[in-house]
């Protein structure tokens, strides 16, 4: 391969990387940026190296980056939708996988990572919908079952619950490890949509009883609604 060519540097960044040889690959892709510091594809394989290794604020500035120079690059919503999720950003995650979607529609990952996102807002329907289709693209995906899972769960429909539980630990290979996930997830939905269903009522309490003027009361509304 060409040594001046930074894509020639990429490749074997990525074939690196698939045999786990993280420094290796960063290495790779670090002399790709230096032959070439706008390479949209690098600086989003960089971020992803960089994710896979925990330095999650370096990852995301190259995220960013890569989606500045070129926003048509569907593997860096997908993965940026990750790493904001592990951050805890749902809002970022959903818009991340949004674009991932819009960009590239079969890819099963970004619809299971949108039903993920849905998951861990409280959104349960909404997740279920896309756990179905990224289901319906690869019905061996064991990650869209899971969530499937933890869905059911929160909302007590047992008979599928457990269907979905199924499908995920055969294809996954580790039933009891991913049955308590399913159930840590389902807990937290669960009692997720508990407070949701505390606020509505205490929300449409608070405002059935003001008067027609304004009222001190207005106030006691804005902590069930923020």
């Amino acid at each position: 391969a060409n040594p001046r060519r930074p894509e020639a540097w990429l490749h074997r960044s990525l074939a690196r990387f698939a045999a786990r040889d993280s420094a290796g690959a960063l290495e790779d892709c670090n002399r790709a940026l230096e032959l070439k510091p706008a390479y949209a594809e690098a600086l989003g394989h960089r971020g992803r190296i960089r994710q896979a290794g925990g330095e999650f604020e370096q990852a995301l500035a190259d995220y960013n980056r890569a989606a500045e120079l070129n926003p048509g690059l569907p593997e860096v919503y997908l993965n940026r939708s990750l790493l904001r999720m592990a951050q805890g950003d749902l809002a970022g995650c959903l818009s991340d996988s949004n674009e991932a979607i819009r960009l590239s529609p079969k890819s099963v990952q970004a619809w299971s990572n949108r039903a993920n996102a849905r998951l861990a807002r409280g959104e349960p329907e909404a997740a279920l919908s896309d756990c179905a289709k990224a289901l319906e693209l690869d019905p061996k995906f064991w990650q869209a079952h899971a969530v499937r899972a933890a869905v059911c769960y929160a909302l007590g429909r047992d008979a599928e619950f457990r269907q979905a539980l199924a499908s995920a630990g055969e294809i996954q290979g580790n039933p009891a490890q991913v049955e308590k996930e399913v159930r840590r997830q389902g807990e937290l939905l669960r009692a997720k949509l508990g407070r949701i269903l505390g606020a509505t009522v205490a929300l449409f309490t608070i405002m059935k009883g003001l008067a027609l003027t304004y009222s001190k009361d207005m106030q006691e509304d804005k902590e069930q609604v923020f």
